[in-house]
Parts: C-alpha cells; sequence; structure tokens
C-alpha cells in the first residue's frame, strides 16, 4: 500500500464582504453513528454529517461545496481595518482551529463509509489539483466601532479522480449493486464472513506495481480486469460486511513482513463476533498466489501464523495507527481486540437436566451463534454425523467419564460427562425419559455436570463461496431411544426416532443416528 489519505490542500484567500455559495443539501439528524464518527466531537460531527450528505446521499456533487459553520469563527477587535498581509495572518490563525476538525471529520467519513471512494485526495501541495478547503473573511464593526473578521462558510473544492469523471454516478451504481447481488451463504456470523472473504480473496488481484488508478478503492475488486491493493480488499470486506450485518471496522497502520523488516502502510478489517470481541481478518495476506489462506482470518492479537509466514503475533506484524490520513489531526481509537483466535465452540460446556440422562450447551455465546448440542444418552452406543458437524463415537456401556468431541470443519471442542450408571436395558414399563427410574431417582442427578471444553484447532475450514459440507449418513447399529442433535441456524437437526412401524419426522432437517441394540 502506498498510501492511505493524503493532506488536503489548504489554500486561504482574504476578502471582506464575500458572496458565500448557499448550501445544496440540509443537515439530517446524526447518521451513521459508527465506530468513527462516535469519536468526533459535536462540531467534527456536524461536519461529518454534512459531508456525508454531500458526497452519498446527493445525486450531483458542485464543483465548489460551500459548508455553513455552526458557529461562525470571529477574531479579535481592531482599531482600524487590517490590510491584506494582516488579514492573511488573522484568517490563517482562526482556520488553524478549523482545519483539524474538517479533516478529522472526513477522515472519520471516509473510514466508516468506503462507497465515498471518487474524491481526489492525493494532493501533496496547496499547488496541486485536488480537493482543498478555501476560506474568505468578512469584516464588519461592532457597537464601540471595533472592527472584527468573521468565517462562516468554507468552501470545499471537489475534486473528482479522473477514473471516474466521466460518470462518478455510474461507477457509485456499480459499487452498489455489486455489494447488493452478493448473498453471504450461511445463516451465523462466521459462515457469512468466511463466504465474505473468500467471495473478496476469489475476486481480488493483486496490484504488485500500484498501476492501477482504481487499485485503492473497493470497486476494483468487482469490475473484471482490474487490480487491487490491500485498501482495495479492506473496503470490500467491510461494505459486504455492512450490507450482512457484520460489525467490520477498517484499520490503518503499519505491516512487518519479518521481525526486521521496514514497515509498509498497510489496512486490514476488525471484526465482531457474536461473542463480542474483536478479531483481525487480513483478506490480503490471506490471498496467496498457492491459494486462499486462513492464517490471518479472525485472529487475535496473539496469534501466530504457520510456518509459510513468519512466526510473528498479529500485533506485531501488524501495527495500529489511529492517524488515519498521516495529518496528525485526530488520533482514533480501536477496539480492543481478543489475545486468541476465534474458535466457533468457544468456551462450550454442558449442564445435565434434572432427572434425565441428557446434556445440554448452557452458555450464552454459543446460543448466540445459533448451536446447541443436547446429547441423551439411553443406549449403549451413539454416534452423529451431520452436514458440517460431527459428534465422535462415544461408548456408555460402562460408568466412568466419558469424552465427546464436536467438530466443525477444523474447529473442535471436547467435554467431559460422567456416567454413574449405565444405561439400563429398554422396555415397555421405560418412563418418557427412556430412563427407567422415576424423576429424582437417578444417581447421576444429584450432581449435574457442567464441564468447559477444550476448544481444539483455531484456525477455520475454508469451504468456497456458496459451497457447503457434503451430508453424510451414518450406518452404524441403531437402538430406540437414543439421538444427540445440534440444533440451530446453521441446520436445525432433530432426532428421527423409530418407533414400531410407525415414523415421526420433526420438521425442519432430519438428520438422526441410533445404535442398534447389541446381541
Amino acid at each position: 500500500m502506498k498510501k492511505m489519505f493524503r493532506l488536503i490542500a489548504l489554500v486561504l484567500t482574504t476578502g471582506f464582504m464575500i458572496a458565500y455559495l448557499i448550501p445544496l443539501l440540509s443537515v439530517s439528524a446524526e447518521a451513521n453513528q459508527s465506530h468513527f464518527y462516535q469519536q468526533l466531537s459535536s462540531k467534527e460531527k456536524y461536519l461529518f454529517v454534512y459531508l456525508k450528505n454531500a458526497f452519498v446521499h446527493s445525486a450531483s456533487i458542485p464543483a465548489e461545496l460551500g459548508i455553513p459553520l455552526q458557529e461562525p469563527l470571529r477574531s479579535g477587535e481592531y482599531d482600524t481595518l487590517p490590510n491584506e498581509q494582516q488579514g492573511m495572518q488573522i484568517v490563517s490563525a482562526m482556520m488553524d482551529t478549523l482545519l483539524p476538525s474538517l479533516q478529522a471529520a472526513l477522515d472519520a467519513l471516509l473510514a466508516d463509509c468506503p462507497s465515498v471512494f471518487f474524491l481526489d485526495l492525493t494532493s501533496d501541495s496547496p499547488g496541486d489539483p485536488s480537493c482543498g478547503f478555501t476560506v474568505s473573511a468578512e469584516s464588519s464593526r461592532n457597537e464601540q466601532g471595533k472592527y472584527i473578521l468573521a468565517i462562516d462558510t468554507v468552501i470545499m473544492k471537489v475534486v473528482i479522480k479522473e477514473a471516474y469523471q466521466n460518470n462518478r454516478s455510474a461507477w457509485v451504481n456499480k459499487l452498489s449493486n455489486h455489494i447488493k447481488e452478493f448473498k453471504p451463504g450461511g445463516s451465523n456470523r462466521y459462515t457469512r464472513l468466511i463466504s465474505i472473504h473468500n467471495y473478496v480473496c476469489s475476486l481480488a488481484d493483486y496490484d504488485r506495481n500500484f498501476n492501477d488508478p482504481m487499485a485503492y478503492d473497493a470497486l476494483s475488486v468487482f469490475e473484471a480486469g482490474r487490480k487491487s491493493v490491500c485498501e482495495a480488499y479492506s473496503k470490500a470486506i467491510k461494505l459486504l460486511c455492512d450490507e450482512a450485518g457484520i460489525p467490520c471496522l477498517l484499520v490503518t497502520g503499519n505491516s512487518f513482513s519479518s521481525p526486521h523488516a521496514s514497515p509498509e502502510r498497510h489496512m486490514w478489517n476488525l471484526v465482531q463476533m457474536e461473542d463480542n470481541q474483536w478479531y483481525a481478518v487480513d483478506a490480503t495476506w490471506n490471498d496467496q498466489a498457492s491459494g486462499v489462506q486462513n492464517d490471518f482470518f479472525l485472529v487475535g492479537s496473539s496469534s501466530l501464523p504457520s510456518a509459510s509466514f513468519s512466526q510473528m503475533a498479529f500485533s506485531a506484524s501488524h501495527v495500529q495507527d489511529g492517524d488515519l490520513s498521516g495529518t496528525n489531526s485526530k488520533i482514533f481509537n480501536y477496539p480492543v481486540m481478543k489475545a486468541t483466535a476465534y474458535t466457533l465452540f468457544n468456551g462450550m460446556s454442558l449442564k445435565k437436566a434434572p432427572n434425565k440422562r441428557t446434556y445440554t450447551t448452557e452458555d450464552k455465546a454459543l446460543h448466540t451463534k445459533g448451536l446447541q448440542l443436547e446429547l441423551t444418552y439411553d443406549n449403549n452406543t451413539t454416534s452423529v454425523i451431520t452436514s458440517g458437524f460431527t459428534v465422535d463415537f462415544i461408548d456408555f456401556s460402562t460408568v466412568g467419564k466419558k469424552v465427546v468431541t464436536v467438530r466443525y470443519g477444523d474447529f473442535s471442542t471436547t467435554f467431559t460427562i460422567t456416567v454413574t450408571d449405565p444405561p439400563p436395558p429398554v422396555d415397555p414399563g421405560q418412563n418418557e425419559n427412556g430412563d427407567g427410574n422415576d424423576p429424582g431417582n437417578d444417581p447421576d442427578d444429584k450432581d449435574p455436570t457442567s464441564v468447559d471444553s477444550n476448544p481444539g484447532k483455531d484456525n477455520p475450514s475454508s469451504p468456497k463461496p456458496g459451497q457447503n459440507s457434503p451430508n453424510k449418513t451414518n450406518d452404524s447399529e441403531y437402538k430406540k431411544n437414543s439421538s444427540i442433535r445440534l440444533l440451530g441456524m446453521l441446520e436445525t437437526i432433530s432426532s428421527g426416532i423409530w418407533w414400531g412401524l410407525g415414523t415421526v419426522i420433526l420438521i425442519g432437517l432430519v438428520i438422526f443416528a441410533c445404535g442398534k441394540k447389541k446381541t
């Protein structure tokens, strides 16, 4: 990545009694209350909303945008009218108090709204033909006869990037359509996010020479024949996450390919998962010539990549920088990342239901992912293989501790339950729980079990967008009244129970696994 946002050129002009541009849009209520917007002062928020109205909600953009100030900037009092040189110095000092707010508002807008991609902000000097601000001061005399200079409007010179000058609105609509057309697979945040990540990596072609004029814009990811850099990858992921309702931020900073490497300006994403923790996603580094990797997908600050990369903690290879534009106008803050990588079964635990041989997950974090495990052990052996999920074979024929392992792709977790009495023979006299015991008489009911899990491999599997894990069936022996169920938004799974000659099918995707009575 070459540069992010460049310093906006400031052009000061003196003048007294000037005619101001009439704003084209009214300022709406506070909008887009997102991460960077929330860190602005009230004055900066006002400017943010005004710029957003002009650049996001307006069908046309003027070459000069008049921005009325909430409160006019006023100079001190002077006995005589300042001459041109004195006026320039006075106005310059007044603008020194306003320019950081303008820059902060623009920085926040570009970070929160990557759909504003068409502004030419590449100026490195005031003489360059790119966006900048012009102000003029109006002189007046107060009741005491003193002269006062005032600024109540700032004029922003709006310059569109050359690549989009012919038809800016058409390019804006193209990007909007690209974002809306993609429908991420899956019904929970993890599956939607990996679908978005892989989709962006499958489309983007990295621009190693920084030659494509659209390389820094999300649009380059979706347009055939275009090349992209890290900024485009990150902005495309944020726009798709915004559309999918997934909290996602752009992060700017320096990257280090090895402990002794020179820093390079870089951009990546932070994503908030259902556990309310923030994790990093660097699609640019994951998009390798050998294929899409997962070394930098939902990682924590202390996460280490595979041997294919330098063995550096993520916080060492990716150093955040809150100075979004490199102007030092405002230093923004990022959420604190979790130290460890995201795992689908983070902290899963089980609790035994009273008077039953049934264990269910009790952690809210797993439930918010749309997942719940329910285990009932009324037979000697039972196992299940569902679409995408597996539960290891378990033998309940003897008492003692039983280790259960649940897997989803490369995610896995194990937990232990204690069997204090082996399952009794099945006979017509069993109660509705299938355990042959009266409520309250089960020895195992006296001490409800809740055991924390042991999360397995942190790096998730990488199904291609729209591709689901193949359905598998289990042909093992079965016995009545046994079931393991994974219920959730990913797959709604209900146990199927053969009972006599009738078949009861519960509504939902039915995947059942039962064990046949041993002889």
